[in-house]
């Protein structure tokens, strides 16, 4: 799994052997751990890679030089929760004992005292007037995101900052500690919470989605959308105006549903079309899609807004690719009447979950419905059989599933019939290569199953990274006695 290493520095040498005892004491009474005397001497073993080193020496060795980069946690509380993330993986790969997440978040908060002597613990925990804010409900995040009424607003930790420090000399005479508290709830925290589309517009972006120009053949523009940078999925919603691309960020941001309408103006127009011919034929133009920045897509879709009476907005050069599994449709709205009468050009995605698999639409939970996770247009084509003929000759032996919502299976990012195959195709070749195989054809094809078997663990680190930042929350009622407002 994918999860941030807790970095040691040099300072931290002197109380490495404090650590490793106090881990040592804490598994050898822990009820039902059981651990024989003998085995705990690999405690040292285990601490290092709870915290995410390979052994203990691959520590010791990390710590003669200061990292340059680290990941840098919010509070001694979320050094917690990775710890007792990594204690889950560690405990059974040293000691072959397998816990649950309630036992090795207790672990943690028992060694919390422990941590807290870190030199990355005590950075973070030096500032007064962070400890202030948070004790006032300011969330221990830089960024949060605050649902008040199901309303997201977001939350910046620099902002209130900045308040405080703004407040007026003695704001807090005559206050009690709960007052106290209270006023800068009041006076600081609460009045920095501002719409989530705000803090978007000033470049708060999803940090895992990146935004693309989508054109016909002549490279004529026709909206942006998003790409995931993980698995390559494209959103299946075109943005035709600014407001379009903030919206769409903000449901990704707070609710993760960003291809759902974008626009009363267009009446849905803009939202994807999920059809095709009873083939699974797709009907419409081709369209190509361009990687490109969020501030250069918002100087595009202005461009695109100002666009009458059926003027089209010219891409940029660039390495254009194929839009798969999608194709586009376009209308011309009127608008107004009498002298000032004008046309534009509406576009809208139309794309299909019909036909053989591979999916061409998926979502991490392997079913397309607009009541669950973000769902995507599939821009990866995975290997089967026919790729690779030299391997197997008598190519497939069944036909490729059909591609339907109802089968969770196929419309997964990963369907399960690719994962068999990419098994079945790893053992194949690793076979071959220890008999001596060689030749042009063999490497060609070893390179092709290992170029997608580093794309799977790509997105099973990313499907993992995402998991174990929902599961911290869990982890985090169990560590930390007070919660800040429901953070999304």
């Amino acid at each position: 799994m994918s999860r941030p290493r807790i970095a040691l520095f040099p300072e931290d040498q002197p109380i490495l052997k404090p650590l490793n005892t106090a881990l040592h004491d804490i598994l050898r009474v822990y009820p039902g751990l059981n651990i024989p005397e003998t085995m705990l001497r690999r405690t040292p073993e285990a601490f290092a890679d709870a915290v995410g080193y390979r052994h203990p020496n691959d520590l010791r060795a990390s710590m003669r030089t200061v990292p340059q980069l680290y990941h840098r946690f919010d509070s001694l509380d979320d050094i917690c929760i990775a710890f007792a993330d990594g204690l889950r993986g560690a405990i059974p790969k040293v000691f072959s004992i397998e816990i649950d997440q309630g036992t090795s978040a207790a672990l943690a908060l028992k060694m919390k005292p422990s941590l807290a002597q870190l030199t990355i613990a005590r950075k973070i925990m030096s500032s007064p007037v962070d400890k202030l804010l948070i004790a006032a409900r300011a969330p221990a995040y830089e960024f949060s995101i605050l649902l008040d009424h199901h309303r997201p607003y977001a939350f910046e930790f620099g902002r209130a900052r900045e308040a405080y420090s703004q407040l007026m000399e003695g704001w807090d005479a005559g206050l009690t500690e709960d007052g106290r508290t209270q006023a800068l709830f009041d006076k600081v925290v609460r009045p920095t919470w501002r719409p989530l589309a705000e803090s978007v517009r000033d470049g708060r972006h999803p940090s895992d989605h990146t935004p693309i120009l989508v054109a016909d053949r002549d490279k004529n523009l026709v909206g942006v959308t998003l790409i995931h940078q993980t698995h390559q999925g494209v959103i299946p919603a075109l943005c035709l105006r600014q407001e379009d691309l903030t919206i769409m960020q903000e449901r990704l941001l707070s609710t993760g549903q960003a291809h759902l309408n974008l626009s009363s103006d267009s009446a849905g127009w803009s939202m994807s079309h999920l059809s095709s011919d009873r083939d699974g034929n797709l009907w419409g133009e081709e369209a190509f899609y361009l990687p490109t920045t969020f501030d250069a897509a918002y100087a595009t879709l202005n461009q695109i807004e100002k666009a009458r009476d059926g003027d089209r907005v010219s891409g940029p050069n660039g390495n254009w690719q194929p839009l798969l599994n999608a194709r586009f449709v376009i209308q011309t709205v009127w608008h107004g009447g009498g002298p000032g009468r004008y046309q534009t050009l509406e576009f809208a995605l139309v794309t299909s979950t019909r036909g053989p698999a591979p999916s061409k639409m998926m979502n991490e939970g392997g079913r397309i419905s607009v009541t669950e996770e973000q769902f995507y247009i599939r821009q990866n084509t995975w290997l089967d059989e026919m790729d690779l003929r030299d391997l197997f000759p008598s190519g497939r032996l069944t036909d490729l599933p059909k591609d339907v919502t109802w089968e969770a299976a196929y419309t997964k990012i990963v369907p399960d019939y690719v994962r068999d195959f990419q098994t079945r195709a790893e053992l194949m070749v690793e076979g071959m290569a220890r008999d001596g195989v060689a030749g042009e054809m063999f490497t060609s094809s070893l390179a092709k199953i290992r170029a997608q078997g580093a794309l799977i663990k790509r997105i099973d680190d990313y499907d993992d990274d995402k998991a174990m930042r929902r599961k911290s929350a869990g982890i985090r009622k169990l560590l930390v006695a007070e919660q800040p407002i429901s953070v999304a």
